[in-house]
């Protein structure tokens, strides 16, 4: 999909240097993947309920993923 269509406001001297970029086309798809599940979640309890119980059963994926968190922020106080 064209950078205009989707909604971008890039100049036109710096939209052609995009133009078949396919990290961009990367990039943009999976915002709009992330936009789409997020959606999902929000209107369905049934997957807010399925999601929370990944993320809080034994195995600790909630505690992994914000010690990544804590992590990644305290790296980029650096």
């Amino acid at each position: 999909m064209a950078l205009q269509q989707r909604g971008l406001m890039i100049p036109d001297a710096e939209r052609q240097k995009y133009q078949g970029a396919d990290h961009l086309n990367a990039v943009i798809d999976s915002c709009e993947a992330h936009q789409t599940i997020s959606k999902q979640v929000l209107d369905s309890e049934r997957v807010q309920k399925g999601l929370l119980e990944l993320l809080l059963r034994p195995g600790g994926l909630w505690e992994a993923l914000r010690e990544q968190g804590e992590s990644a922020r305290s790296a980029a106080k650096v």
